[in-house]
Parts: structure tokens; C-alpha cells; sequence
């Protein structure tokens, strides 16, 4: 979520999706797995929600990476998507399709 203030943990911020960036990794069981990482902005921000300018999206991408250094999940960007992408695909997480 791209939000410009702290929040705590438990709390639940409506959101709406922006972009998902598609990402692949090692999967536990060997082979590789999907997991890809939805960017939202808060459904009623006061302000709108930053541009995802190629600046901001490689910071994201810089982000994700250093988050799995340390734990060997080979972590390979295959692309971005738009917010109608990250939308399908909370949907179908959700079982909504």
C-alpha cells in the first residue's frame, strides 16, 4: 500500500488497487511459483495517490527484491500490469471469479 503516513499493525485501510507487479520465485517444493504483489493506494486518501512514475516502480521492484535477499527465493520481475489487472486478480483470490 502506498500511503504517505504510518499506520499500525491490525489496521484495516480500504484500498484500491493501482498496478500489480507480476513476480516469480522458487517455489518450497522446488520448481518456481507466482507471487505476484498488488500496489494499492487507500480508497479514500485526501490526497491522490502518487504516480507510478518508472522511478517509483524500480524503487518497488528494489524493494521486493531486498525483502527475499536473505531467504534464496530467486526472485525474477516479469512485468507490470494495470490497476484492471490487480483488480482480476483480487477478485479471483477472493473467489469473486
Amino acid at each position: 500500500m502506498l500511503l504517505d503516513a504510518a499506520t499500525f499493525p491490525g489496521v484495516v485501510v480500504c484500498c484500491r488497487p493501482l498496478a500489480v507487479l507480476e513476480l516469480e520465485q522458487n517455489a518450497r517444493q522446488g520448481g518456481r511459483q507466482r507471487n505476484d504483489r498488488i500496489i494499492a493506494a487507500p480508497a479514500a486518501a485526501r490526497r491522490p495517490p502518487m504516480a507510478l512514475t518508472e522511478r517509483v516502480r524500480d524503487e518497488l521492484v528494489a524493494f521486493f527484491h531486498a525483502a527475499t535477499l536473505f531467504e534464496g527465493k530467486d526472485v525474477r520481475v516479469l512485468g507490470w500490469n494495470d490497476a484492471d489487472a490487480a483488480e482480476a486478480l483480487v477478485d479471483r483470490a477472493s473467489g469473486r471469479r
